[in-house]
């Protein structure tokens, strides 16, 4: 089971990020490329999401067992704590991936009309 705190997904998905904002003409090879091993990260993504809100959860339930107070109150203690940012950070990565993938389709799509376009003069 992943350590929903400490993702190894993190690192992988800003090494992509980074090399889609710093490659200003992405060619269509490398934009179907990231398309694909981006979007078998989002099920591992999805698995951390699960992860931290697991781990979330319990946290939630521990404060209130120990600290015998309502459910609100105890779920604003726990949103500070590490497991809700590593929750947070899950989903905003999710986002953040699937805005990558909408990206490269996009590129592809424009780059497969410039290449018939090209073909049709």
């Amino acid at each position: 089971m992943p350590n929903p705190i400490l993702s190894p997904i993190i690192p992988i998905i800003d090494g992509y990020r980074n090399k889609i904002l710093t490659t200003p003409s992405l060619e269509i090879g490398e934009a179907s490329q990231y398309l694909v091993e981006l979007s078998a990260l989002l099920a591992n993504l999805g698995e951390e999401i699960l992860f931290a809100q697991q781990a979330y959860s319990r946290r939630v339930v521990e404060i209130l067992k120990e600290e015998k107070m309502t459910v609100s109150k105890a779920t604003i203690i726990a949103e500070t704590l590490p497991e809700y940012v590593a929750l947070e950070r899950a989903k905003l990565y999710h986002e953040t991936t699937i805005e990558m993938i909408r990206a490269c389709k996009w590129r592809c799509k424009s780059l497969a009309l410039e290449s018939d376009a090209s073909r049709n003069l």
